[in-house]
C-alpha cells in the first residue's frame, strides 16, 4: 500500500472524492487511529450472518 501523499496547499477545504473497485476498503494509518485502538480499519460489507439477521 501506497500513501496518497495528498495535501491542500490553499486556505479554503479541500474535498476529494475516490473510486474502489470494490465494497470493502481497508484504511492503514501512520499511527493508531482512536476510539479503534488500531492503525488499520476497515469499512464496507457487513459479514453475511449480519446481512442475513437484518432480513429475518
Amino acid at each position: 500500500m501506497e500513501p496518497h501523499e495528498l495535501h491542500n496547499d490553499g486556505d479554503e477545504t479541500t474535498s476529494i472524492i475516490g473510486f474502489f473497485p470494490g465494497t470493502e476498503l481497508t484504511a492503514t494509518f501512520d499511527d493508531v487511529l482512536q476510539p479503534f485502538g488500531t492503525a488499520e480499519v476497515t469499512l464496507g460489507s457487513a459479514p453475511v450472518e449480519d446481512r442475513q439477521k437484518r432480513t429475518d
